[in-house]
């Protein structure tokens, strides 16, 4: 949750409800909760979300990275 900024509370709470329901296990015949997300609202999450990544992405640098294992190796580098 640190990469999301502070002033988007509308993802955050999204990024949070959809968080709860993916860790959460709950075998209750009636959930205490629902929640519907649709898909104009997960889209307008992933717009904001993809905006705050690419800000937070521009004030990071990025290490070189290379590793091998087996026959694969790979080298990250800008």
């Amino acid at each position: 949750m640190a990469i999301i900024g502070t002033g988007n509370k509308m993802l955050t709470s999204v990024v949070l409800c959809v968080y709860l329901i993916l860790c959460t296990h709950s075998e209750a015949r009636n959930p205490g909760v629902k929640i519907h997300l649709s898909k104009y609202g997960l889209n307008y999450a992933k717009e904001i979300a993809v905006d705050d990544l690419q800000k937070s992405i521009k004030n990071r640098g990025i290490p070189n990275h290379e590793d091998t294992s087996g026959d694969l190796s790979y080298r990250l580098s800008k």
